[in-house]
């Protein structure tokens, strides 16, 4: 009897675990944006509190308000901006409309070419070296264009993806703002791991979340936005396709945004605009940097080092593309969170975890 017992429960839990992975494979091509939905729900959940306050606890009502509100401050001010880059991208190098095709885009590549080849040529004059630059940025330009003519196609064809998964998102968001604590709830208890450690490792997963939100990507989004201010007051061309670089360089340590401010001021030091270099130079060192200085420290909640959180960003991006700037730090932070707890409750020793807030 015992046995049969046994038999019924492991057949059961293998078709619960085939029927787990029938599941997991039919929703692959939306876990990215279940993912998104999920950070932002985090994010967003104490003003998700405040809308349920103010509509006396309707749910529906609060949820609303809540996908409103991130669509209002994420997805709206992000199409804005990349419209905006991308109309000075291409009035940076051509004259007329723009239109995503392979003749338009070989010859945007071919204007790129005739500007990058005209400042190496002129680097090495004033120099006095040569470096062989012009040759092998030619090179580099024509595979540059063979690639985005290659691709430019699937860049037109993935626009109808990404609308469905922008659909998607706001679901998702709606029934994880309405239900989402339910739904947390449901699997602590179902989960054979003690609900206090469940709840610490959720609690680390939040407090990283936070971190790379708060910590890295406002931090980078204020220097991106002093140095965008900088670079138009230094009469730099495309000063808000520059503010992007900088925004994606501020995440790199020791380099960081210095990596897109140097280069420029030392075109505009090869073009004779000293007094803009020197300004620019100066900007940088004091104003730009300084953000970096007062605001992370005071923003990152993670109980991670600082040096497992870059390696977490980049290893994310490497292995799961742009999403992995998230996944990366969420996956790592359940690995720490799990070592903190076996090295205070199994090995009695102390981490120094900060303690919860």
């Amino acid at each position: 009897m015992a046995n049969s017992v046994k038999t019924e429960q492991r057949a059961f839990i293998l078709l619960l675990l085939v029927l787990i992975a029938v599941g997991v494979y039919l929703i692959h091509p939306f876990l990215q944006t279940l993912i998104l939905s999920g950070v932002f729900t985090v994010l967003f959940y104490p003003i998700h509190q405040k809308f349920l306050n103010w509509t006396k606890q309707r749910a529906n009502v609060a949820a609303t308000l809540s996908v409103t509100t991130v669509i209002l401050f994420i997805f709206l001010p992000i199409a804005i901006l990349l419209t905006l880059v991308a109309t000075q991208m291409a009035s940076l190098v051509t004259a007329g409309n723009f239109s995503i095709t392979q003749s338009s885009i070989a010859g945007l590549v071919t204007a790129v070419q005739q500007k990058i080849t005209f400042f190496a040529a002129k680097f090495e004059y004033l120099s006095g070296f040569n470096f062989d630059l012009v040759p092998l940025l030619q090179q580099a330009m024509s595979r540059l264009a063979q690639i985005l003519a290659k691709y430019s196609p699937s860049v037109l064809a993935g626009t109808a993806n990404f609308i469905l998964h922008f659909f998607i998102m706001i679901i998702v968001l709606f029934y994880l703002f309405r239900d989402g604590r339910d739904f947390l709830g449901t699997l602590i208890r179902l989960s054979p791991v003690k609900d206090q450690y469940e709840q610490r490792l959720a609690r680390e997963i939040r407090d990283t979340i936070y971190g790379v939100f708060y910590g890295n990507f406002l931090t980078g989004l204020a220097q991106a936005a002093l140095a965008t201010a900088g670079y138009y007051f230094a009469g730099i061309e495309a000063y808000l396709v520059w503010g992007a670089v900088t925004f994606f360089m501020s995440f790199l340590p020791m380099l960081g945004t210095g990596a897109v401010i140097a280069p420029l001021v030392l075109v505009l030091f090869i073009q004779g605009h000293n007094k803009q270099a020197i300004f620019l130079a100066a900007y940088g060192a004091v104003v730009i940097s300084s953000v970096d200085n007062l605001l992370r420290p005071v923003l990152i909640r993670s109980n991670m080092h600082q040096l497992v959180l870059f390696l977490s960003i980049f290893g994310g991006l490497a292995v799961f593309g742009p999403i992995g700037i998230l996944l990366g730090p969420m996956l790592l932070a359940m690995l720490t969170a799990t070592i903190r707890i076996y090295a205070k409750d199994f090995a009695s020793v102390n981490l120094g975890e900060k303690k919860p807030s």
